[in-house]
């Protein structure tokens, strides 16, 4: 046998060793392999039936939000004339407290006027 000989059989004999001592990982990985195509092949159905949910959840949403506008429409002219009282009473209050202080500042001034000419008498 030549060097060339000698040195192939020995990498072959490296070679089989090698895949023998590999068998029982590259088997483990085929394992892990076939778990998760068996779990990855239901996530397609899992997501439709999660996309369904949200889409049903969705129009829920939808129909409840367009009740609430329907009621608040109804409430809404209510709230508005509400409104226009509390603004009417406030303007109405403004022009009180107007009068109040106009009438206190001309009694104020009377009473220094008053003061004013007992003093000088």
């Amino acid at each position: 046998m030549t060097i060339v000989g000698v040195g192939l059989t020995i990498i072959g004999v490296a070679l089989l060793v090698l895949s023998f001592i590999l068998i029982k990982p590259l088997n483990k990985l085929a394992l892990v392999l076939d778990d998760v195509k068996k779990t990855t092949s239901t996530l397609p159905e899992k997501v439709d039936d999660s996309a369904n949910e949200a889409n049903a959840m969705l129009k829920n949403v939808n129909v409840t939000l367009e009740t609430v506008n329907e009621q608040l429409s109804t409430v809404n002219p209510i709230l508005k004339m509400v409104e226009d009282v509390g603004l009417k009473g406030q303007s109405f209050t403004a022009k009180w407290v107007a009068k109040s202080t106009q009438f206190q500042t001309k009694a104020i001034h009377e009473e220094l006027k008053n003061a004013e000419e007992k003093m000088k008498q």
